[in-house]
């Protein structure tokens, strides 16, 4: 939901590049950024000023701590 409201707010005057591992949408691209390696490969090809990383896990969490932590704390840095 995050996701595509910041894509709706900065579409028409930004050159956006949105990634997603769950691809429901025409204007997302596969990108699963725990993968760090394609994750640094990804975001060095797009050469952009500004990085939002906006993804997290929510609803799963309580019962998949270790994957949470990996999604929410560990691959933003």
């Amino acid at each position: 939901m995050l996701g595509e409201a910041f894509f709706e707010q900065f579409r028409n005057d930004c050159l956006l590049k949105c990634t997603d591992i769950d691809i429901n949408e025409d204007w997302l691209s596969y990108l699963d950024f725990r993968d760090f390696e394609r994750y640094r490969q990804d975001v060095q090809e797009f050469t952009s000023d500004y990085l939002f990383h906006i993804g997290a896990y929510a609803e799963y969490c309580e019962l998949h701590p270790d994957d949470t932590y990996m999604t929410n704390h560990s691959c933003p840095k």
